[in-house]
């Protein structure tokens, strides 16, 4: 199967001087594959979908 996203290393803050929100995010999603994204309320689910 070929790789249709990748991430490597992402990192990402709302504000320069605030923390970072996503911290070295890496994945790969295949074409053809179900993937879910899970956690609790305000962990960087929709931020992540956004980025």
């Amino acid at each position: 199967m070929s790789t249709i996203i990748t991430v490597h290393n992402l990192d990402f803050k709302y504000a320069e001087d605030k923390p970072s929100v996503l911290s070295e995010v890496n994945m790969e999603i295949e074409e053809n594959s179900i993937r879910a994204i899970d956690g609790l309320s305000g962990c960087g689910k929709t931020t992540l979908a956004l980025a």
